[in-house]
């Protein structure tokens, strides 16, 4: 905290933030407080975005309040950008009579510049996240290549319980979400591999609005969307994720039926490893060791490339085998449906 706070404040004094003491901005914001509490606050909203709207534009945001409202929903790595949280604490303090109390603004020269940089050391700052990192939000609504629904057929299992959606991401879009998520310091172990866990409303909408229309339905009813809370998974050497079945997840937009994860690291070529594999239930190395980790002519793998997204039946048996080689590094999520 206290290092995040020493960067805001040198960042505070830098041209990038002058503009906040400066006289045309002062004296907007003097007017901004001179008519009734409504009008209040639609002037500090208006004179706000002016400033606002450059820096929420640059990371892939609309130009209006709504998009400087996502922004802040977004667990995207810009908002470690010490401007981005200079500008977001100013917008807590001229929305926020609380604030405006707790930091006024002095009385000669109203030192704008002073009340924010008073401000920062009150607010509590989001951690686990790389400033360096590519920002998410850019991600567009729709891919660069149109995604290809490749059904996986298992001997064992009805239709439609395992199905790869190809190309869902660019290589450009996998690289930026990969870095993100390498830069995380929230990484712990857990069966047998490592997680890192987050919620971004916005990643989830923009990821479901590319495949929604792939997406199997659930006894007439559609899918709702995809579970905002969001998991990086990461299988290296000696990493293994044991036989299982997902568990039921429950949220706003219903209760989950199928799995989906997002692979942001390429198959391994030669002898596969790091894969899901779905597990026959006639398989004898299941049923005397418990697992299934190499050559087997009966469970089936789904060979993933980075970009590609598998959904399949939570109450499907699988597993994730061991990586021979290359890093196994995908992105966890869930299907959602709706109640009734």
């Amino acid at each position: 905290m206290e290092r995040m706070t020493k960067e805001l404040l040198l960042k505070l004094m830098d041209e990038s933030i002058t503009e906040y003491s400066s006289a045309a901005f002062q004296e907007e914001l003097h007017v901004a407080w001179q008519g009734n509490a409504l009008q209040k606050q639609a002037a500090r909203r208006e004179v706000l975005l002016k400033y606002m709207s450059p820096l929420v534009t640059r990371y892939g945001f609309a130009g209006t309040w709504e998009g400087v409202v996502e922004s802040q929903q977004s667990a995207g790595p810009w908002a470690m950008d010490p401007e981005v949280q200079a500008k977001f604490a100013l917008q807590k303090w001229l929305l926020d009579p609380g604030q405006q109390a707790k930091c006024p603004l002095l009385e000669k020269g109203r030192d704008l510049a002073s009340a924010v940089r008073q401000l920062c050391k009150d607010i509590e700052q989001p951690l686990g996240r790389s400033s360096h990192a590519a920002p998410l939000p850019s991600l567009g609504d729709a891919a660069a290549e149109a995604p290809k629904l490749a059904p996986l057929r298992l001997p064992w299992a009805g239709k439609e319980e395992v199905v790869v959606l190809r190309n869902v991401l660019s290589v450009e879009e996998v690289a930026k979400l990969r870095s993100w998520g390498e830069s995380r310091t929230d990484w712990k172990s857990a069966n047998g591999h490592l997680i890192s866990q987050f919620r971004d409303p916005i990643l989830a909408e923009k990821l479901w609005r590319r495949v929604s229309h792939l997406m199997p339905g659930l006894e007439n009813r559609k899918a709702a969307g995809l579970n905002e809370h969001l998991r990086f998974l990461r299988y290296g050497k000696g990493h293994f994720f044991a036989p299982h079945q997902d568990g039921e997840n429950r949220t706003a937009l219903g209760f989950s039926v199928y799995s989906a994860l997002l692979y942001l690291s390429e198959a391994e070529s030669g002898p596969k490893g790091g894969t899901t594999r779905f597990l026959a239930p006639q398989c004898p190395q299941v049923a005397q060791t418990g697992r299934c980790d190499w050559s087997c002519d009966l469970c089936l793998d789904a060979v993933c490339s980075r970009g590609d997204l598998l959904i399949f039946k939570q109450t499907l048996l699988h597993a994730g085998t061991e990586p021979l080689g290359k890093e196994k590094f995908v992105m966890r999520t869930d299907v959602m449906y709706p109640k009734g």
